[in-house]
Protein backbone atom coordinates (compact mmCIF):
# COMPACT_ATOMS: atom_id res chain seq x y z
CA UNK A 1 0.00 0.00 0.00
CA UNK A 2 2.63 2.29 0.95
CA UNK A 3 4.48 1.76 -2.48
CA UNK A 4 1.02 2.21 -4.30
CA UNK A 5 0.49 5.82 -2.39
CA UNK A 6 4.30 7.20 -3.12
CA UNK A 7 3.54 6.28 -6.82
CA UNK A 8 0.42 8.18 -6.95
CA UNK A 9 1.92 11.11 -5.00
CA UNK A 10 5.30 10.66 -7.44
CA UNK A 11 2.75 11.01 -10.46
CA UNK A 12 0.75 14.07 -9.30
CA UNK A 13 4.49 15.58 -9.14
CA UNK A 14 5.24 14.84 -12.27
CA UNK A 15 1.85 16.08 -14.01
CA UNK A 16 2.40 19.29 -11.94
CA UNK A 17 5.94 19.40 -13.22
CA UNK A 18 4.51 19.20 -16.64
CA UNK A 19 1.87 21.58 -16.57
CA UNK A 20 4.02 23.98 -15.23
CA UNK A 21 5.80 23.99 -18.80
CA UNK A 22 2.87 22.80 -21.22
CA UNK A 23 -0.37 24.98 -21.65
CA UNK A 24 -2.56 22.00 -23.20
CA UNK A 25 -2.67 18.19 -23.26
CA UNK A 26 -0.59 18.84 -26.85
CA UNK A 27 2.41 20.43 -26.32
CA UNK A 28 2.59 18.39 -23.09
CA UNK A 29 2.55 15.24 -25.36
CA UNK A 30 5.15 17.14 -27.59
CA UNK A 31 7.25 17.95 -25.16
CA UNK A 32 7.32 14.35 -23.30
CA UNK A 33 8.30 12.90 -26.74
CA UNK A 34 10.85 15.46 -27.47
CA UNK A 35 12.06 14.25 -23.80
CA UNK A 36 11.70 10.42 -24.05
CA UNK A 37 13.45 10.44 -27.60
CA UNK A 38 16.34 12.59 -25.74
CA UNK A 39 16.51 10.61 -22.62
CA UNK A 40 16.73 7.45 -25.19
CA UNK A 41 19.43 8.58 -27.06
CA UNK A 42 21.34 9.83 -24.55
CA UNK A 43 21.29 6.47 -23.39
CA UNK A 44 22.39 5.11 -26.45
CA UNK A 45 25.40 7.67 -26.95
CA UNK A 46 27.08 5.18 -24.20
CA UNK A 47 28.85 2.20 -25.01
CA UNK A 48 27.61 0.13 -22.53
CA UNK A 49 24.42 -2.34 -22.15
CA UNK A 50 21.95 0.17 -21.47
CA UNK A 51 23.38 1.93 -24.67
CA UNK A 52 23.43 -0.60 -27.04
CA UNK A 53 19.80 -1.90 -26.28
CA UNK A 54 18.47 1.42 -26.52
CA UNK A 55 20.08 1.88 -30.01
CA UNK A 56 18.62 -1.49 -31.38
CA UNK A 57 15.14 0.54 -30.03
CA UNK A 58 15.49 3.56 -31.69
CA UNK A 59 16.69 2.17 -34.88
CA UNK A 60 13.84 -0.76 -34.82
CA UNK A 61 11.77 2.85 -34.68
CA UNK A 62 12.93 3.91 -37.83
CA UNK A 63 15.71 6.09 -36.24
CA UNK A 64 19.12 6.28 -38.62
CA UNK A 65 21.78 6.66 -35.85
CA UNK A 66 25.23 7.45 -36.64
CA UNK A 67 28.74 7.99 -34.35
CA UNK A 68 31.54 10.28 -34.41
CA UNK A 69 34.61 10.85 -32.00
CA UNK A 70 36.67 13.43 -32.30
CA UNK A 71 39.89 14.39 -30.55
CA UNK A 72 42.33 16.80 -29.78
CA UNK A 73 45.05 18.08 -27.35
CA UNK A 74 42.29 19.19 -24.70
CA UNK A 75 39.21 16.83 -25.22
CA UNK A 76 37.59 13.76 -26.99
CA UNK A 77 34.38 14.70 -28.08
CA UNK A 78 31.56 11.84 -28.46
CA UNK A 79 28.31 12.19 -29.98
CA UNK A 80 25.39 9.94 -31.69
CA UNK A 81 23.10 11.88 -34.65
CA UNK A 82 19.82 10.63 -34.92
CA UNK A 83 17.66 11.23 -38.42
CA UNK A 84 13.99 10.57 -38.46
CA UNK A 85 12.01 12.65 -41.08
CA UNK A 86 12.42 16.39 -40.55
CA UNK A 87 13.86 15.40 -36.84
CA UNK A 88 17.56 15.60 -36.15
CA UNK A 89 18.93 14.79 -32.59
CA UNK A 90 22.34 15.24 -31.44
CA UNK A 91 22.78 13.64 -28.14
CA UNK A 92 26.07 13.89 -26.50
CA UNK A 93 28.10 11.42 -24.47
CA UNK A 94 28.54 12.23 -20.97
CA UNK A 95 31.59 10.86 -18.82
CA UNK A 96 32.69 7.82 -20.02
CA UNK A 97 36.99 7.99 -20.22
CA UNK A 98 39.55 9.08 -18.82
CA UNK A 99 39.42 12.25 -21.63
CA UNK A 100 36.14 12.74 -20.20
CA UNK A 101 37.33 12.66 -16.95
CA UNK A 102 40.11 15.58 -17.53
CA UNK A 103 37.51 17.74 -19.40
CA UNK A 104 35.21 17.66 -16.11
CA UNK A 105 38.12 18.70 -14.05
CA UNK A 106 39.44 21.51 -16.04
CA UNK A 107 37.44 23.40 -13.65
CA UNK A 108 39.20 27.11 -14.12
CA UNK A 109 36.62 29.30 -15.71
CA UNK A 110 37.33 31.29 -19.32
CA UNK A 111 35.68 34.06 -21.20
CA UNK A 112 32.49 31.92 -23.19
CA UNK A 113 34.56 33.70 -25.90
CA UNK A 114 37.45 32.05 -25.59
CA UNK A 115 40.67 34.53 -26.13
CA UNK A 116 38.24 37.94 -25.09
CA UNK A 117 39.45 38.80 -21.45
CA UNK A 118 36.90 41.46 -21.84
CA UNK A 119 33.82 39.28 -21.72
CA UNK A 120 32.72 38.88 -18.42
CA UNK A 121 30.60 35.74 -19.16
CA UNK A 122 32.11 33.25 -17.76
CA UNK A 123 32.03 29.24 -18.73
CA UNK A 124 33.74 26.06 -17.16
CA UNK A 125 37.28 25.70 -19.14
CA UNK A 126 36.74 21.51 -19.62
CA UNK A 127 33.20 22.11 -21.17
CA UNK A 128 34.15 24.78 -23.41
CA UNK A 129 36.99 22.93 -24.80
CA UNK A 130 34.98 20.16 -25.09
CA UNK A 131 31.97 21.93 -27.23
CA UNK A 132 34.57 23.75 -29.62
CA UNK A 133 36.21 20.22 -30.45
CA UNK A 134 32.79 18.66 -31.00
CA UNK A 135 31.12 21.29 -33.29
CA UNK A 136 34.34 21.45 -35.78
CA UNK A 137 34.14 17.81 -35.45
CA UNK A 138 34.41 16.61 -39.86
CA UNK A 139 30.94 15.47 -40.67
CA UNK A 140 29.47 14.65 -44.45
CA UNK A 141 32.37 16.53 -45.76
CA UNK A 142 32.01 19.57 -43.42
CA UNK A 143 31.74 19.86 -39.87
CA UNK A 144 28.62 18.90 -37.45
CA UNK A 145 28.21 22.92 -36.91
CA UNK A 146 27.64 23.19 -40.74
CA UNK A 147 25.15 20.25 -40.79
CA UNK A 148 23.19 20.93 -37.72
CA UNK A 149 22.66 25.05 -39.94
CA UNK A 150 21.63 22.63 -42.88
CA UNK A 151 19.28 20.77 -40.62
CA UNK A 152 17.91 23.37 -38.71
CA UNK A 153 16.82 25.70 -42.25
CA UNK A 154 14.71 22.47 -43.04
CA UNK A 155 13.43 20.73 -40.43
CA UNK A 156 13.56 20.21 -36.34
CA UNK A 157 17.21 20.29 -34.34
CA UNK A 158 17.47 19.61 -30.75
CA UNK A 159 20.52 19.31 -29.05
CA UNK A 160 20.38 16.39 -25.55
CA UNK A 161 23.16 15.26 -23.44
CA UNK A 162 23.41 13.33 -19.89
CA UNK A 163 26.27 14.88 -17.52
CA UNK A 164 28.91 16.43 -19.44
CA UNK A 165 27.16 15.58 -22.79
CA UNK A 166 24.21 17.96 -21.39
CA UNK A 167 26.84 20.99 -20.55
CA UNK A 168 28.10 20.84 -23.78
CA UNK A 169 24.67 20.72 -25.67
CA UNK A 170 23.94 23.65 -23.68
CA UNK A 171 27.09 25.63 -24.72
CA UNK A 172 26.72 24.61 -28.27
CA UNK A 173 23.52 25.59 -28.25
CA UNK A 174 24.81 29.10 -27.02
CA UNK A 175 27.37 29.27 -30.03
CA UNK A 176 24.81 28.12 -32.28
CA UNK A 177 22.57 31.09 -31.74
CA UNK A 178 25.46 33.37 -32.14
CA UNK A 179 25.64 32.23 -35.46
CA UNK A 180 22.09 33.08 -36.09
CA UNK A 181 20.03 29.17 -35.07
CA UNK A 182 17.35 30.62 -32.01
CA UNK A 183 15.41 27.59 -32.84
CA UNK A 184 17.28 24.98 -31.62
CA UNK A 185 15.88 22.98 -28.74
CA UNK A 186 18.07 21.88 -25.82
CA UNK A 187 16.60 19.00 -23.37
CA UNK A 188 19.59 17.88 -20.56
CA UNK A 189 19.50 15.70 -17.83
CA UNK A 190 21.47 15.68 -14.71
CA UNK A 191 23.91 18.10 -16.30
CA UNK A 192 26.56 19.78 -14.11
CA UNK A 193 26.35 24.23 -14.49
CA UNK A 194 28.19 25.68 -17.53
CA UNK A 195 28.79 29.27 -16.48
CA UNK A 196 28.91 32.17 -14.33
CA UNK A 197 25.73 34.87 -13.88
CA UNK A 198 26.38 37.05 -16.52
CA UNK A 199 26.26 33.96 -18.94
CA UNK A 200 23.02 32.87 -17.47
CA UNK A 201 21.73 36.08 -17.68
CA UNK A 202 22.32 36.23 -21.27
CA UNK A 203 21.60 32.89 -22.45
CA UNK A 204 18.63 31.66 -20.64
CA UNK A 205 16.05 34.04 -21.78
CA UNK A 206 17.46 33.40 -25.73
CA UNK A 207 17.73 29.59 -25.33
CA UNK A 208 15.07 26.67 -25.69
CA UNK A 209 16.56 24.73 -22.88
CA UNK A 210 14.65 21.62 -20.91
CA UNK A 211 16.62 21.32 -17.87
CA UNK A 212 15.37 17.89 -16.18
CA UNK A 213 17.63 16.94 -12.73
CA UNK A 214 16.22 13.18 -10.95
CA UNK A 215 15.58 14.22 -7.32
CA UNK A 216 18.80 13.31 -5.46
CA UNK A 217 21.29 13.80 -8.15
CA UNK A 218 24.11 15.66 -6.84
CA UNK A 219 25.42 16.67 -10.07
CA UNK A 220 23.83 19.60 -10.88
CA UNK A 221 24.88 21.79 -7.55
CA UNK A 222 28.53 19.64 -7.35
CA UNK A 223 30.19 22.71 -9.77
CA UNK A 224 28.75 25.21 -7.21
CA UNK A 225 30.15 23.14 -4.24
CA UNK A 226 33.35 23.65 -5.34
CA UNK A 227 33.43 26.92 -7.07
CA UNK A 228 30.93 29.83 -6.65
CA UNK A 229 31.61 31.38 -9.81
CA UNK A 230 29.37 28.94 -11.57
CA UNK A 231 25.81 28.50 -11.45
CA UNK A 232 22.24 27.25 -13.07
CA UNK A 233 19.84 28.13 -15.35
CA UNK A 234 17.08 29.23 -12.95
CA UNK A 235 14.68 26.66 -14.24
CA UNK A 236 14.57 23.29 -14.24
CA UNK A 237 11.93 20.08 -13.91
CA UNK A 238 12.31 17.85 -11.23
CA UNK A 239 11.86 14.31 -11.87
CA UNK A 240 10.88 11.22 -9.05
CA UNK A 241 12.09 8.11 -9.80
CA UNK A 242 9.45 5.09 -9.88
CA UNK A 243 9.44 3.09 -6.25
CA UNK A 244 10.50 0.16 -8.55
CA UNK A 245 13.63 2.04 -9.44
CA UNK A 246 16.15 2.46 -6.46
CA UNK A 247 19.11 3.63 -8.45
CA UNK A 248 21.97 6.22 -7.85
CA UNK A 249 19.98 9.48 -8.89
CA UNK A 250 22.86 10.45 -11.76
CA UNK A 251 22.09 7.20 -13.59
CA UNK A 252 21.12 7.73 -17.53
CA UNK A 253 18.83 4.70 -16.86
CA UNK A 254 16.77 6.09 -14.31
CA UNK A 255 15.39 9.39 -16.20
CA UNK A 256 15.14 6.81 -19.41
CA UNK A 257 12.86 5.20 -17.44
CA UNK A 258 11.47 8.51 -15.94
CA UNK A 259 11.05 9.87 -19.56
CA UNK A 260 9.01 6.73 -20.89
CA UNK A 261 6.54 6.96 -18.16
CA UNK A 262 6.20 10.68 -18.45
CA UNK A 263 5.74 9.92 -22.38
CA UNK A 264 3.06 7.17 -22.02
CA UNK A 265 1.06 9.85 -19.43
CA UNK A 266 1.08 12.25 -21.40
CA UNK A 267 0.26 10.35 -25.07
CA UNK A 268 -2.79 8.98 -22.48
CA UNK A 269 -4.08 13.07 -21.86
CA UNK A 270 -3.82 14.10 -25.29
CA UNK A 271 -5.66 11.34 -26.49
CA UNK A 272 -8.25 11.75 -23.71
CA UNK A 273 -8.56 15.17 -25.07
CA UNK A 274 -8.89 14.10 -28.83
CA UNK A 275 -11.27 11.34 -27.96
CA UNK A 276 -9.39 9.03 -30.09
CA UNK A 277 -5.64 7.06 -30.76
CA UNK A 278 -2.74 9.34 -32.45
CA UNK A 279 -2.32 7.72 -35.77
CA UNK A 280 0.22 5.43 -36.33
CA UNK A 281 3.77 6.40 -36.86
CA UNK A 282 4.12 6.04 -40.54
CA UNK A 283 7.77 3.32 -39.66
CA UNK A 284 5.55 0.97 -37.91
CA UNK A 285 4.86 -2.19 -39.66
CA UNK A 286 2.01 -2.87 -41.90
CA UNK A 287 2.04 -6.77 -42.62
CA UNK A 288 1.96 -8.71 -41.76
CA UNK A 289 -0.95 -9.30 -39.83
CA UNK A 290 -0.60 -11.58 -36.50
CA UNK A 291 -3.21 -12.03 -34.05
CA UNK A 292 -2.13 -11.12 -30.46
CA UNK A 293 -2.96 -11.87 -27.10
CA UNK A 294 -2.97 -9.18 -24.28
CA UNK A 295 0.47 -9.50 -22.51
CA UNK A 296 -0.04 -11.83 -19.27
CA UNK A 297 1.89 -10.26 -16.15
CA UNK A 298 2.56 -11.91 -13.04
CA UNK A 299 5.11 -9.88 -11.01
CA UNK A 300 6.32 -9.40 -7.50
CA UNK A 301 4.38 -6.37 -5.58
CA UNK A 302 6.95 -3.83 -5.86
CA UNK A 303 6.40 -3.89 -9.27
CA UNK A 304 2.52 -3.63 -9.54
CA UNK A 305 2.60 0.39 -10.66
CA UNK A 306 5.37 -0.53 -13.46
CA UNK A 307 2.53 -3.02 -15.04
CA UNK A 308 0.64 -0.38 -17.20
CA UNK A 309 3.61 0.84 -18.78
CA UNK A 310 5.26 -2.34 -19.25
CA UNK A 311 1.77 -3.41 -21.12
CA UNK A 312 2.21 0.24 -23.04
CA UNK A 313 5.52 -0.28 -24.14
CA UNK A 314 5.27 -4.07 -25.11
CA UNK A 315 2.91 -2.83 -27.47
CA UNK A 316 4.36 -0.26 -28.82
CA UNK A 317 7.27 -2.36 -29.37
CA UNK A 318 5.93 -4.87 -30.87
CA UNK A 319 4.05 -2.39 -33.53
CA UNK A 320 7.14 -1.66 -35.04
CA UNK A 321 7.88 -5.88 -35.45
CA UNK A 322 4.80 -6.78 -36.74
CA UNK A 323 0.93 -5.63 -37.66
CA UNK A 324 -0.97 -6.96 -34.58
CA UNK A 325 -4.58 -7.65 -34.30
CA UNK A 326 -5.59 -8.11 -30.74
CA UNK A 327 -7.80 -10.48 -29.59
CA UNK A 328 -8.62 -11.05 -25.55
CA UNK A 329 -7.28 -13.13 -22.82
CA UNK A 330 -11.06 -13.54 -21.95
CA UNK A 331 -11.74 -16.11 -24.58
CA UNK A 332 -9.90 -19.80 -25.11
CA UNK A 333 -7.01 -19.70 -27.40
CA UNK A 334 -9.11 -21.85 -29.69
CA UNK A 335 -11.47 -19.28 -29.81
CA UNK A 336 -8.83 -16.99 -30.54
CA UNK A 337 -7.15 -19.17 -33.19
CA UNK A 338 -11.04 -19.42 -35.44
CA UNK A 339 -11.07 -15.10 -35.06
CA UNK A 340 -7.39 -15.32 -36.00
CA UNK A 341 -8.41 -17.46 -39.25
CA UNK A 342 -11.55 -15.47 -39.66
CA UNK A 343 -9.20 -12.02 -40.27
CA UNK A 344 -7.02 -13.94 -42.36
CA UNK A 345 -3.83 -13.82 -39.93
CA UNK A 346 -1.22 -16.99 -40.23
CA UNK A 347 -0.83 -17.20 -36.58
CA UNK A 348 -1.58 -16.44 -33.08
CA UNK A 349 1.40 -14.55 -30.78
CA UNK A 350 0.76 -15.25 -26.64
CA UNK A 351 3.10 -13.57 -24.27
CA UNK A 352 4.13 -13.97 -20.96
CA UNK A 353 6.07 -12.06 -18.29
CA UNK A 354 6.87 -12.73 -15.20
CA UNK A 355 9.32 -10.39 -12.67
CA UNK A 356 10.59 -11.87 -9.25
CA UNK A 357 12.99 -10.06 -6.69
CA UNK A 358 16.13 -11.46 -6.80
CA UNK A 359 17.66 -13.15 -3.85
CA UNK A 360 18.57 -11.40 -1.53
CA UNK A 361 17.59 -7.97 -2.97
CA UNK A 362 15.74 -5.50 -1.75
CA UNK A 363 14.93 -3.67 -5.76
CA UNK A 364 16.59 -6.22 -8.12
CA UNK A 365 14.39 -7.98 -10.05
CA UNK A 366 14.54 -11.67 -12.31
CA UNK A 367 12.66 -10.79 -15.26
CA UNK A 368 11.30 -13.53 -17.39
CA UNK A 369 9.79 -12.75 -21.58
CA UNK A 370 7.95 -15.54 -22.94
CA UNK A 371 6.47 -16.07 -26.10
CA UNK A 372 4.55 -18.66 -28.49
CA UNK A 373 3.45 -18.63 -31.50
CA UNK A 374 0.35 -21.19 -32.70
CA UNK A 375 -0.33 -21.73 -36.11
CA UNK A 376 -3.50 -20.79 -36.66
CA UNK A 377 -5.10 -24.12 -39.31
CA UNK A 378 -3.23 -26.56 -37.05
CA UNK A 379 -3.42 -24.65 -33.64
CA UNK A 380 0.05 -26.52 -32.49
CA UNK A 381 2.94 -24.20 -31.38
CA UNK A 382 5.44 -23.51 -34.44
CA UNK A 383 7.82 -21.62 -32.14
CA UNK A 384 8.83 -20.08 -28.53
CA UNK A 385 11.20 -17.46 -27.15
CA UNK A 386 12.31 -17.14 -23.34
CA UNK A 387 14.47 -14.95 -21.91
CA UNK A 388 15.87 -13.90 -18.68
CA UNK A 389 17.35 -10.63 -17.01
CA UNK A 390 17.84 -9.63 -14.39
CA UNK A 391 17.59 -5.45 -13.38
CA UNK A 392 21.50 -5.06 -12.50
CA UNK A 393 21.82 -2.74 -15.27
CA UNK A 394 18.25 -1.83 -16.77
CA UNK A 395 15.18 -1.23 -15.06
CA UNK A 396 12.16 -3.69 -15.28
CA UNK A 397 10.73 -2.21 -18.19
CA UNK A 398 13.64 -1.26 -19.70
CA UNK A 399 14.74 -4.97 -19.51
CA UNK A 400 11.18 -6.15 -20.98
CA UNK A 401 12.24 -4.02 -24.02
CA UNK A 402 15.18 -5.49 -24.20
CA UNK A 403 14.23 -8.66 -24.17
CA UNK A 404 10.86 -8.64 -26.31
CA UNK A 405 13.20 -6.38 -28.68
CA UNK A 406 15.64 -9.88 -29.42
CA UNK A 407 12.48 -12.25 -29.88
Amino acid sequence: MLGKKVFIVSLCFVLTALSALASSPQEGYEQARREVLSAWLSMASYDDKPGEAARQELIRRGWDIDHRIQKDDKSESKFRLARKGRDTFVAVTGTESLADVKSDLNLHSIPYKEGDTGDLRKVHAGFSYYTTNLLDTPYEGTTLKQVLKADAASGNVTLTGHSLGGAAALLAAARLYDEGLPQIQVVTFGAPAVGNSAFNETYEPLLHVDRIVMAGDPVKGILQTVDGTYSQFSKETVWQSAPSVQRFAHDIVGYADAALRHYYDAKGAYEASLGHPLAADAARATTPSVWVLPMAVTVDGALSGDVPYMKRAADDQLAYRLHPLYGTSETSLAENLKAARDKGCEAVLVRRLTGKRAKNKDYDFVMTYEEVWYDVQSGTARSAFSMTMNTEKMTPILALLAMAGTA
